[in-house]
């Protein structure tokens, strides 16, 4: 499009000035003889027009065409000019409008640019936290196994003690038996050897309280063994408490995880919908869901290993509770003996009276 100022009338004007010095009119002469003013694509077309007409004129004046004619062709010649300058000046606004259009898509491209940026800066927050729970549940499962270790060293020890406390529980039942049989001799040695038995009654009858002492004394000691042994299972039940507390975290961090997963997932459906230039962010989603799948595959480990471990601490309470029936038992034996010896006793003074 012509520039405002520059006129058909003075690029003509320049031009027959610099043709009469013989002087060949170029784009550059024109526009230095015009004070460098103009641009070129606006003289260049004007000068053109003007070197077409001075070719008119001399082929009109060489030819001896009429004047007329000469001058039909030379106005046909002019419209015919200013209808390719008005179609030039329109596919230059058209070029003008196309390239704004262009230059808008470049705004919108580099806008777009930015917010898969800020995108991509989001995506490495998100990792950065699932790098972070990562670490968490990593310590979580460390401390885990540390737990699980001291439980079946303590449960391996509770079962040895366990073993040793009923080795002592069949000695008493066979001293007892003993005890009986003795009891029931003593008693059979009476109608025969009643002189005999007095004496022998009295150093019985001492022997069977050492006896009796001495049983009371090892029930006295497995009682305190047994009070020792429900303050290790009480131990237990705080440990399998925190435990089941160390489960709680590990689900509320497992929770966390999903949300994390779900995050992740959606923000790689987006990055892949927005452009496939962000192939790095992409690659660090993959990676981010191959550490998420390890895991899953460590979170199911340690699931089977608080299976394992709940099923000991049943196991080790089932024996607990063995062992107190046991123990109950061998009271109800003790003061059975004990009931009887005084009866006999007090029907052999009764005899003796």
């Amino acid at each position: 499009m012509a520039r405002a100022g520059i006129l058909y009338s003075q690029v003509a004007s320049v031009a027959a000035q610099l043709a009469g010095r013989g002087i060949n009119a170029t784009v550059d002469n024109v526009r230095e003889a015009l004070g460098n003013t103009g641009s070129k694509s606006t003289i260049a077309p004007l000068l053109k027009r003007w070197k077409s007409e001075q070719e008119k004129h001399v082929s009109g004046a060489q030819t001896g065409l009429p004047a007329d004619l000469v001058a039909a062709v030379k106005n046909l010649y002019e419209h015919l000019q200013h209808e390719a300058s008005q179609n030039i000046e329109a596919t230059l606004a058209q070029l003008a409008s196309a390239k704004a259009s262009f230059n808008e898509q470049m705004e919108a491209a580099r806008d777009a640019t930015k917010v898969l940026k800020t995108e991509r800066d989001k995506l490495d927050v998100a990792l950065t936290q699932e790098r972070n729970a990562h670490e968490k549940l990593g310590a979580a499962y460390h401390s885990l196994q540390i737990t699980e270790a001291k439980l079946q060293a303590e449960a391996a020890g509770m079962v040895q003690r366990l073993q040793d406390h009923r080795t002592e529980v069949d000695n008493l039942k066979q001293q007892l038996h003993l005890a009986n049989t003795q009891f029931e001799y003593y008693q059979e040695s009476i109608a025969s050897q009643r002189m005999e038995e007095r004496r022998q009654f009295e150093h019985s009858k001492v022997t069977l309280d050492a006896e009796i002492m001495e049983m009371r004394h090892q029930l006295a000691a497995k009682h305190v063994l047994m009070t020792q042994q429900d303050q290790k299972i009480a131990q237990l039940k705080q440990i399998d408490e925190e435990l089941q507390s160390f489960k709680s975290d590990y689900r509320r961090l497992e929770r966390e995880l999903l949300m994390v997963t779900q995050t992740l997932s959606t923000q790689t459906a987006l990055a892949t919908e927005l452009s496939a230039r962000f192939k790095i962010a992409s690659e660090a989603l993959s990676d981010a869901q191959t550490k998420l799948a390890v895991l899953d595959h460590e979170r199911s480990q340690l699931q089977a290993r608080s299976i394992d471990l709940e099923a000991k601490t049943t196991a080790l309470e089932t024996v607990c509770q063995a062992l107190r029936i046991d123990k109950a038992t061998l009271e109800g034996q003790l003061q059975q003996i004990a009931a009887q010896k005084t009866l006999n006793i007090e029907a052999h003074r009764a005899n003796n009276s």
